[in-house]
């Protein structure tokens, strides 16, 4: 082993020497029918040795990652062959950071060297694209002469689980936008002609979620195929902050959760996407409300950022824990069930890809 100490908020960071890695791979490449048989398997099998790096890649591997040699990557975790923004955070890479701790691929690899098969399901985004992954991952011990290795089998589920949150989407949120236009209608068709005004301004406020809803979900789908045309515009800091938090405490599902805008928030120009700005900063108010509890209120603002900047920010009273901020920004990551965890995800897609702001 390396004599080079390793750091590590989670996973043993030790790595095994070059020289052993290739040993480990020649030994395994010489069993009958392995590679083979690892060969036909569609998805991406790895076996990982005791460090949970890689000695062997099947074809689908190199098929993936576009390597001309399945040698290339061995040595590396399957993290940073997958370019996790997270491989990265420690010097000792893959599985070592605290945002590991709650990673999928991570905790399975770690009970298959103890001798259990696990499944999990990871997500992950690559770096630097930013593209995201959900992935159903199976660890499964495996022992050769004195060495214990796991059989590392990952699967793309990412159509599965954008069909979930459409699903969720267009059934439930869109449904629920849809009654309140339905609802206001029918009072607007029987109310006596002194209440139609204000009738119809609520109406008029649902339709409009009912539109953005759908474009939400339009513009997340352009968003991730890189095909996002910004359309740039002069915005006031405080005037663009009154707008937001007027349209969302209209709204009736957030009716009973004040929105109150910060006293020293700031009324700069600068330029931006409207539209995009709008849904990232809508789906933090969102979120605040929804995790607010009966009696809290919520706050916004904003504050000039390096002389240059703007920093836009929601508070409310609730406390986010640490397992959760770790995932939080992950594709289809929700702590509100199945089916969602795809707003703060796009939160984090608008700003750091098309806005080049940041999200924290």
């Amino acid at each position: 082993m390396s004599d080079t100490v390793f750091v590590t908020d989670y996973a043993p960071a030790e790595r095994t020497p070059e020289a052993l890695i290739n040993v480990q791979a020649e030994v395994l490449e010489a069993l009958p029918l392995l590679v083979q048989l690892l060969d036909a398997v569609p998805d991406i099998v790895f076996i990982l040795n005791e460090q949970r790096q890689i000695v062997f890649a099947n074809q689908a591997a190199v098929e993936v990652f576009n390597i001309s040699n399945r040698r290339d990557i061995y040595g590396l975790r399957p993290g940073e062959v997958l370019n996790c923004v997270h491989s990265g955070k420690n010097a000792a890479g893959c599985g070592t950071s605290s945002f590991c701790k709650t990673c999928g691929a991570v905790n399975a690899i770690v009970e298959g060297l103890r001798g259990k098969k696990k499944i999990e399901e990871c997500r992950i985004s690559q770096k630097p694209s930013g593209k995201a992954f959900d992935l159903s991952v199976a660890a499964t011990p495996f022992t050769c002469g004195n060495d214990s290795f796991v059989i590392f089998v990952a699967t793309d589920i990412s159509h599965e689980k954008r069909r979930d949150v459409l699903e969720r989407t267009f059934f439930h949120d869109i449904l629920n936008t849809l009654s309140g236009v339905v609802g206001y209608a029918e009072l607007l068709s029987t109310s006596p002609q002194d209440n139609q005004k204000s009738l119809l301004e609520r109406l008029i406020k649902f339709a409009y979620r009912l539109q953005e809803e759908i474009n939400s979900q339009k513009g997340l789908v352009a968003a991730e195929k890189g095909d996002v045309s910004l359309c740039l515009e002069s915005i006031r800091s405080r005037e663009f902050l009154h707008e937001m938090i007027s349209f969302y405490q209209g709204d009736l599902s957030s009716s009973a959760i004040p929105i109150d805008l910060d006293e020293a928030a700031v009324n700069v120009g600068f330029i931006s996407d409207k539209t995009l700005l709008s849904r990232v900063f809508g789906n933090m108010l969102k979120n605040a409300i929804e995790a607010s509890q009966p009696g809290d209120t919520v706050l916004a603002g904003c504050r000039s950022k390096d002389d240059t900047g703007i920093c836009f920010w929601v508070q409310n009273a609730q406390f986010i824990p640490p397992d959760v901020q770790t995932q939080i920004y992950n594709r289809s990551f929700s702590t509100k069930g199945t089916g969602r965890g795809i707003g703060t995800y796009s939160m984090k897609l608008f700003t750091e890809k098309y806005l080049k702001g940041e999200v924290s």
